[in-house]
């Protein structure tokens, strides 16, 4: 039967394609009229580009101007400067402001110029303007650093005063973030020697940057900050036209290396006599110096006076003897007893040499010595727990007890023992893993738990069993030993079988993808603004607390009449330490390194924890050395910081607890005389009291475990590493870290789970809401506990909840009163005096309190339909949606959500392979520093591409192109070649390109910036609209573009007319998020139509294709059903489906055509 719509598209085969019967759909479009009401704004805006002053430099000008006053009578320069300071600052910063004359205009620019020469903030940001800058605006910049290169110098008439020459260079160079690498004197001469060159005219004989910029750098990377700063000098001077350099000529290489060579060979010697100058007095030479020194270290408990005292009570133990020769014999005849008939199972003969050869520590005096050293460790615990003993009878073996106590230490609770308790006894006989695991496998009763809780096969072990247990904590003790450890107790279920060994894999990849993406020097300066902000709110509780404590102190003393001028001092002296302890360990990080070494040195472990635990993936064990050694400035970083918590943890709780002694009795001689000269020594006097951690050194004692592990739950806390031992905050860790790369609940979507458990805890505790808890918790108590008493552990715990609380209340309150005044940025953004965006949201705690603020403040001006569900997720909970696979799912869900038309199956493929791509993307991560590199140095490398834009056919080619833009094309450096390939990100509120703003600077400072923002951009910002709200989705990234480039100059010139008129002007709120909306709405019907228009003749007239962009996405996005006819009636009709045919024009005007017909 024919098909009634074959006469439509019979034609004739010698004809192209594009000539049928649907030609006159090109005629329609044709007809689109290019007399839109906007046409008549727009050309006005073109003539005024066309009519721009023609280019002209300083020597120009009628007048011969020298000096400041000159300057300021000239009208010509007057105008310039102006022009280029409005173009370069905006019309809010940049304008001559009513009350400034001329002169202080000109000194204004003057200051500007010095930053650019001596401050790398300013210097990179001149280059991002430069490189958005048209020529003129450029040579308007050139045109007046001239002039300002020829004013005299501030000792000479004319000049700029001599204070405010010191005052702008040196600023500029102490507030330079840049010179935290080096000395950064080397600026000092950047704004005379280089100006005297080319005042002089011998610029090129002496280059103007080498002596400037080098002479005194500041430590050994000054050379390469030097050469840097010199290579982004010159690109100044290129691209604005500075003297006689211009945009095409070359980097004087010469120049530069002169520039870095000097900066190397002087700021090395600096950064040596620098370094001497660093740390402080070495806690374990303040132990050395002569002090007198325990014959044992006593563990410091509140059982130790008993437990000193009482040592030759324990079961008359002898920790020098331990077990006999008999003993060891009788041992290895069971051993022996046992390797025979497995080598007899083996067909091998059986010899007690080859039993010795096998295993060297079954010779007699092998395994005696060590049986004696278990025993010194068995007593080392028993000085921890004396029950360990007391509770055994006399002939109990050692191996028994450790087996026991083994066995304790795997449980929950550890009913007395911890497995850091059995790490220090261990370290401190120096008994490796190797001798220990040796002493366990000739243990008689090892051997029978082993046969009774391995399962059948006998080479799986159940995590959650005895023997289990007691494996997972010697691999906490000694991961090094895995293999030997598989081997004594068997490998654990879950990586006997293909799924799980696949499972592990997996999550293995999944945590070298996560280590690997903190790697950036920007991640490492994010962690270090972040451990200052906590610093700061650490010592403003600490100055608190310690303030309500030492006031209670006093007024007990008053009320008691024990108050005096001794107690006083004593009293300020605590207050001051317990207010700055931390501040002091923190910047003498010679002294807290030795502290933490010195307190951990028979704690393995825990060292190990405090050196080697990594934010997300905890101690690293099992990570590769790759991942390892690319996570080494985090890792550096996060034990400056772990260092000083933890050792002021231990010293509060020491000087708290009254620990310590006068000088002359720590001192004193064996004869009983006094060490005067070692007292002297140290700076203090007979009566001095030595306490806290100076007295634990001084007479080189040991901190109990107990306090060592809560110091170093404090440290990892402080750094957001933390992984909770019960509660919420635990299971919600183990969730997410067991479902590697899943999105919406596993590690795709919350790589940095522990950060969030760790941080959402931080929040609460520096709230208002812990300020309330622990004010209603002391009124409660004193008024229901009986006689109103309160313990020390509580007051101490409420002082801390109340203090930290009010922190946090200040913080809040300030938030509030940034937010309610900048309206005009986003809720996480700060703003420079260049007028550029900062993203906050990188430094925690600024986050939480940012969002809260913003809501109180929406909530209290009615607009809190402007807050957005992922906005608050985001800030409240401190998940990272910047960038990533996290990123990707939440802008690909609100852009679907808002996309005109339905899903289709290519963007589900996209959708998939670009997430995919993006997990994958998380290991290239370290490139992007290299990136970041050359985009500033390179204009093309600096401008975003856009890596969504695909063109493939079909889900599949379509999602493997995705995969490819969003892995590899995203993250390598541009030098590879992929990304130039990319076209450019449109924006749809400005025409010009979108780049990365001083890349290199963001690398190493950590700040993200964003370009100013036009007066548009500022409105909509303010009225709370987003990218994907301002042009949504048409469903092809392609097409998307094309809208948006016809968009971007009606929102940018149109609306930016349309904003300023008195209607809008004197519009409620309301009113005004209305008309922007209509006027949106018509702005992107004209741009479609535009765009349609111009792709036609792009892409089947010059490109010669045979569809273009817009009838594609078209007829992907029609109903599946429809799409399904048109493919049959083209396959039965041509022999190929639309998508081969290309003619999808056709192919959606047949599909809607017989979805129609089709139907009752």
């Amino acid at each position: 039967m024919a098909n009634p719509f074959d006469t439509l598209l019979a034609t004739d085969d010698t004809q192209p394609k594009t000539s049928n019967s649907f030609d006159n759909l090109f005629d329609e479009e044709e007809k689109i009229s290019s007399t839109n009401p906007f046409d008549e704004l727009l050309a006005s805006k073109d003539e005024d580009e066309n009519t721009l002053a023609p280019l002209i430099k300083a020597d120009s000008y009628e007048s011969d101007a020298v000096g400041i006053d000159a300057w300021a009578q000239d009208q010509d320069r007057m105008n310039e400067l102006s022009s280029y300071m409005v173009s370069r600052f905006g019309e809010e910063n940049g304008v001559k402001k009513k009350e400034e004359s001329n002169e202080d205009y000109i000194k204004r620019f003057i200051t500007h110029a010095r930053g650019i020469e001596n401050n790398s903030v300013r210097l990179m940001g001149q280059i991002d303007y430069l490189r958005g800058a048209n020529d003129n605006e450029r040579v308007a910049f050139g045109t007046i650093y001239d002039e300002y290169l020829k004013l005299p110098s501030f000792w000479q008439e004319g000049g700029d005063s001599s204070i405010r020459a010191v005052r702008d260079t040196v600023g500029q160079m102490l507030f330079d973030p840049i010179n935290l690498f080096s000395f950064g004197v080397g600026r000092l001469a950047a704004s005379t020697v280089g100006k005297v060159a080319v005042k002089e005219g011998f610029k090129r004989l002496i280059p103007k940057g080498a002596v400037a910029r080098g002479a005194l750098a500041g430590s050994a990377v000054s050379g390469v900050e030097t050469a840097a700063f010199d290579v982004g000098l010159q690109d100044v001077e290129r691209k604005g036209y500075v003297g006689d350099a211009r945009p095409d000529d070359d980097i004087d290489l010469f120049q530069t290396a002169i520039a870095g060579g000097l900066g190397l060979a002087i700021g090395g010697g600096l950064g040596a006599i620098g370094g001497l100058s660093l740390g402080g007095t070495s806690a374990k030479a303040l132990a050395k110096k002569g002090a007198r020194k325990a014959k044992t270290k006593p563990s410091l408990t509140s059982t130790q006076d008993k437990i000193l005292s009482n040592q030759a009570e324990i079961e008359g133990f002898d920790p020098i003897k331990g077990t006999s020769l008999a003993d060891a014999t009788l041992t290895i005849k069971k051993f022996q007893r046992k390797k025979a008939a497995e080598m007899r199972e083996k067909g091998v003969q059986y010899t007690p040499e080859g039993v010795y050869k096998d295993t060297p520590f079954l010779e007699p005096q092998v395994l005696l010595a060590l049986n004696k050293r278990m025993s010194k460790v068995v007593y080392n615990l028993a000085k921890e727990d004396p029950t360990i003993l007391t509770k055994h009878k006399k002939n109990t073996k050692i191996s028994d007890i450790v087996q026991e106590t083994l066995e304790k230490a795997a449980l929950e609770g550890d009913d007395g023992i911890s497995k850091d308790m059995l790490d220090r006894a261990l370290s401190k006989e120096g008994i490796s893993s190797k001798d220990f695991l040796d002493f366990m496998e000739v243990n008689d009763g090892f051997a029978q738990m082993k046969r009774g809780t391995a399962s059948e096969a006998g080479a799986t072990l159940a995590v959650d069993s005895p023997l289990g247990k007691m494996r997972k904590t010697l691999m906490e003790l000694a991961p090094e030993a895995k293999d030997r450890l598989d081997e004594l107790f068997g490998k654990s279920e879950d990586t006997t079988n293909a799924i799980g060994a696949f499972y592990n894999m997996f999550k293995r990849l999944d945590r070298e993808r996560r280590a690997l993406m903190v790697t950036q020097i920007a991640t490492t300066a994010r962690n270090v603004a972040t451990g200052v902000s906590v610093l700061g709110f650490d010592t403003a509780a600490n100055i608190m607390e310690s303030s309500f404590y030492h006031a209670g102190k006093a007024v007990r003393a008053l009320s008691k009449g024990e108050h005096s001028i001794a107690g006083f001092k004593k009293g300020m002296d605590d207050l001051w330490k317990d207010s700055t302890s931390l501040l002091v360990l923190m910047a003498n990080q010679g002294k807290s390194k030795e502290m933490t070494d010195f307190m951990l040195e028979s704690n393995p472990r825990l060292a190990k924890i405090i050196d080697r635990t990594l934010q997300e993936v905890g101690e690293g064990d099992g990570l590769s050395s790759f991942s390892r050694a690319m996570n080494t400035l985090n890792a550096m970083q996060d034990r400056v910081f772990r260092r000083a918590f933890f050792a002021q943890s231990i010293e509060r709780k020491l000087r708290r607890a009254g620990i310590g002694d006068t000088a002359e009795n720590i001192y004193r001689k064996t004869d009983g005389s006094v060490d005067e000269e070692q007292i002297k020594l140290l700076g203090l006097k007979r009566d001095s009291r030595v306490e806290g951690l100076d007295y634990i050194f001084a007479l080189d004692k040991e901190i109990d475990v107990d306090y060592l592990k809560d110091a170093v739950d404090e440290a990892l806390t402080n750094t957001f590493a933390l992984m909770p031992r019960k509660g919420p905050a635990h299971y919600f860790i183990k969730g997410i870290e067991s479902l590697p790369g899943v999105p919406i609940i596993g590690t795709g979507e919350f790589p940095f789970a522990r950060f969030m458990a760790n941080a959402m805890a931080f929040q609460l505790r520096y709230s208002p809401l812990n300020a309330m808890g622990a004010t209603f918790n002391y009124v409660t108590k004193k008024a229901f506990n009986k006689g109103g008493k309160i313990s020390d552990a509580e007051n101490q715990l409420m002082r801390e909840s109340f203090s930290k609380g009010m922190v946090g209340t200040a913080a809040l309150t300030t938030a509030i009163y940034y937010r309610s005044n900048n309206q005009d940025i986003k809720w996480y953004e700060g703003k420079n005096n260049e007028g550029k965006s900062i993203d906050l949201r990188p430094f925690f705690p600024l986050a939480p309190y940012l969002i809260v603020a913003d809501a109180m403040v929406k909530y209290a001006n009615g607009e809190t339909d402007k807050l957005s569900g992922r906005d608050i997720l985001e800030g409240f909970t401190g998940a990272q949606f910047r960038a990533g696979a996290a990123s990707y799912t939440i802008d690909r869900f609100y852009e679907l959500l808002g996309q005109e038309g339905s899903v289709t199956g290519e963007q589900v493929g996209e959708t998939v392979g670009t997430y995919m791509g993006e997990l994958f993307g998380g290991a290239l991560t370290p490139l992007r520093v290299v990136k970041d590199i050359q985009a500033a140095f390179d204009d093309e490398a600096a401008i975003v591409r856009d890596t969504r834009q695909v063109e493939g056919e079909g889900g599949v080619q379509r999602g493997f192109d995705s995969f490819l833009n969003a892995s590899f094309h995203k993250n390598l450096p541009a030098f590879f070649g992929f990304e130039k390939s990319l076209p450019a990100l449109q924006s749809p509120t400005r025409s010009d390109y979108v780049r990365r703003q001083s890349p290199l600077l963001g690398q190493i400072l950590g700040l993200r910036f964003v370009e100013r923002r036009t007066p548009v951009e500022t409105e909509l910002v303010r009225l709370g609209y987003e990218n994907y709200e301002i042009m949504p989705s048409k469903g092809d990234k392609l097409v998307d573009s094309l809208v948006k480039k016809e968009l971007a100059p009606l929102i940018e010139d149109v609306m930016s007319v349309l904003i300023e008129t008195p209607q809008y002007e004197n519009a409620t709120e309301v009113e005004k998020k209305n008309m922007i909306r209509n006027q949106l709405i018509d702005f992107r019907s004209y741009a479609t139509e535009v765009a349609k228009e111009k792709s036609t003749y792009t892409s089947l007239i010059e490109e010669q294709k045979e569809f273009t962009p817009f009838e594609r996405v078209e007829f992907m996005r029609m109903p599946k059903d429809a799409r399904k006819l048109a493919d049959e009636y083209f396959k039965r009709s041509y022999g190929e489906s639309v998508a081969e045919s290309k003619r999808y024009r056709e192919g959606k005007a047949i599909g809607l055509a017989l979805a129609k017909l089709y139907q009752f």
